[in-house]
């Protein structure tokens, strides 16, 4: 049997569960409060709407370009209010839809965006 269990507030999938029975899946609910039980095939990329699995939306981000030059802005709009996002400067949550940033050293830069439900989204700027 396919399952998996979830955050009740959020949807949130916590584990994708095969197990032999009912039962078994039930088992990972012990000791844990706010949390539920899916009795279905569940994928990643997916959460718990109303006791039914959906995809998680895309956030749709807009990048000016992640190939940059030395001192060159890269900026990334749509970004969903209450995003974390986090850089190689730290972390920030965005609340006005965009992002600029440049840098004065060649090298790989990894920026990651994180706002529940929405997929995670992953940009490497090179600059060169």
């Amino acid at each position: 049997m396919k399952g998996a269990i979830y955050e009740v507030d959020s949807g949130r999938l916590e584990m994708i569960i095969t197990a032999p029975r009912k039962e078994d899946i039930d088992l990972q609910l012990t000791g844990r409060t706010g949390f539920r039980a899916y009795y279905g095939d569940v994928k990643d990329g997916q959460y718990i709407v109303e006791g039914s699995p959906v995809l998680r939306p895309v956030m749709g981000l807009t990048v000016s370009s992640t190939e940059l030059t030395i001192a060159k802005v890269l900026r990334v709009d749509n970004i969903p209010k209450g995003t974390k996002v986090f850089h190689p400067e730290g972390e920030v949550v965005v609340d006005d839809g965009f992002i600029e940033w440049y840098s004065v050293e060649p090298g790989t830069y990894l920026f990651r965006f994180e706002n529940f439900p929405y997929m995670e989204e992953e940009i490497n700027a090179v600059v060169r």
